[in-house]
């Protein structure tokens, strides 16, 4: 059980309390549960703030009109403190079609302070103040009400010590001359455009399209488009409508009619008779695409010998920096990051912000 106590806020007298407590203050130290297992969108079932002497903990399913709340949230003034927040913030977008600007990270900032890129809240609790967080309701249902003592006192662990974190990686960071580092890529994530559907570019989340042949690269992005227009309009999760292996194999048979998509392993029948003519012509444009040169295919050499010993090359740049920073090579560059700098891509993160003095040049006189 946390040292810290909770309240539920599932009444309005409790809500506008709750707003005037949070108000007071010029900082949120903030967490989100939701679920996401039936859905495309991410539903919101828990705010959590810390508060003087309790954690806030708002149930958004309660009826409740939140939106004194919102404006709270989203006052670009006040700023915001949590741990790994993009998830949160996709929930916030999907919940307020908008994200609250003004974001510190503790993620991002434990990573620019030597911890692994990846921390969770959990690790760095305990790496930071010995403290255990427990992880029993990592997989609780959320939506399901009444909400438990168990997931409630979990919920308001997850907020406890931020301000602890916030505090002493501040103090760090500051003294390293780091804390605009951590403050450009925190506030990196408050951009809209990351969590916006965008199904033109929903393609780019199947792995190692760029290894297969041109026509069959436009007949996957094409089938990519129409699966996250699809699941955007029903708010099911993609793997429902199609999987990546079934859409894989589609654009790979590259059907012409409905007796030849049916023999495509793993398609559901349901699928075949409500949406098969939906697919074809899916196909049909992708290859048309093709035809009259619309879509041009993405890089689908595999890399030379060249290219791989430059990204070695790059690989070595980086990870002696990192070390000579402290900090984790990905945290500088990624291996995708890399790829796309020697495939002459000047937009890669290693190239702008605080990176391209640490790193970014260095890439480049390599190159």
């Amino acid at each position: 059980m946390p040292s810290i106590q909770y309240t539920l806020v599932d009444t309005p007298a409790a809500l506008a309390d709750a707003c005037d407590q949070l108000r007071s203050q010029s900082s949120l130290f903030a967490d989100t549960e939701f679920m996401r297992v039936k859905t495309y969108t991410p539903q919101l079932a828990l705010l959590q703030f810390a508060a003087k002497d309790s954690v806030l903990c708002i149930d958004p399913a309660a009826g409740l009109d939140l939106s004194p709340l919102w404006a709270v949230v989203m006052d670009p003034q006040r700023l915001k403190i949590l741990h790994s927040g993009k998830q949160d913030y996709e929930a916030f977008y999907f919940t307020l079609g908008d994200t609250p600007k003004n974001l510190f990270d503790t993620q991002v900032a434990a990573a620019l302070c030597g911890h692994p890129a990846q921390i969770g809240y959990a690790g760095l609790v305990e790496a930071r103040f010995g403290a255990t967080i427990s992880k029993s309701q990592t997989r609780s249902d959320w939506l399901k009400r009444p909400l438990t003592t168990a997931q409630l006192s979990y919920a308001a662990e997850d907020v406890e010590y931020l301000e602890r974190l916030y505090e002493q990686l501040c103090s760090e960071l500051t003294t390293a001359g780091r804390l605009e580092w951590a403050i450009e890529d925190s506030e990196a994530l408050t951009d809209a455009s990351l969590y916006r559907p965008n199904p033109e570019t929903a393609w780019q989340r199947i792995k190692n399209l760029q290894f297969a042949p041109p026509a069959e690269q436009a007949r996957v992005r094409q089938l990519a488009t129409w699966r996250e227009e699809r699941s955007v309009t029903l708010d099911k999760p993609r793997s429902w409508i199609l999987s990546d292996a079934v859409l894989r194999e589609i654009a790979a048979l590259n059907p012409e009619s409905l007796k030849e998509l049916s023999a495509v392993n793993d398609l559901p029948p349901s699928t075949l008779r409500k949406n098969g003519d939906k697919l074809l012509k899916a196909i049909d444009d992708a290859n048309e695409a093709v035809r009259n040169g619309s879509l041009a295919p993405i890089r689908h050499e595999r890399p030379d010998q060249e290219h791989k010993t430059l990204l070695k090359q790059l690989g070595r740049v980086v990870s002696t920096r990192a070390e000579e920073l402290k900090v984790p090579a990905e945290i500088l560059a990624s291996k995708k990051e890399l790829n796309a700098i020697i495939l002459g891509d000047r937009h890669q993160r290693p190239l702008l912000g605080w990176r391209a003095n640490e790193i970014g040049q260095q890439l480049l006189a390599e190159l």
